[in-house]
């Protein structure tokens, strides 16, 4: 598990990864998978959207949070805890060229990993 805290802006970001089968392809292995992105209740974040590069998004879902989910943009309620797990496929994890990036675009403090 991955964890991130930020003094500057009062908010805590945990990130959690499985992957979940591994397929061969060619040169490299692409693998599904997924993350959960969790804020902590002082997270000003109340819309987004999720995007990826070098693999595809097979599903978003809000877990145990309040908010909805319409393709890959999401809404959340402000100020309170949320958590929102990302289903992908065709990621590539390994170093080398095409890695997959994920990037979160939300009203405040989006980022990429």
């Amino acid at each position: 598990m991955l964890k991130f805290h930020s003094l500057f802006y009062g908010w805590t970001l945990v990130l959690i990864v499985t992957i979940c089968s591994v397929n061969s392809v060619t040169a490299q292995e692409l693998v599904n998978g997924s993350v959960d992105i969790v804020w902590s209740g002082e997270a000003k974040v109340q819309s987004g959207e999720i995007r990826v590069r070098n693999g595809s998004i097979n599903s978003l879902l809000l877990v145990n949070t309040k908010g909805s989910v319409k393709g890959n943009r999401f809404t959340l309620n402000p100020n309170e805890p949320a958590r929102l797990r990302i289903t992908l496929s065709d990621i590539n994890i390994k170093p080398g060229p095409l890695p997959t990036l994920v990037t979160v675009l939300s009203n405040e403090h989006s980022f990429t990993f």
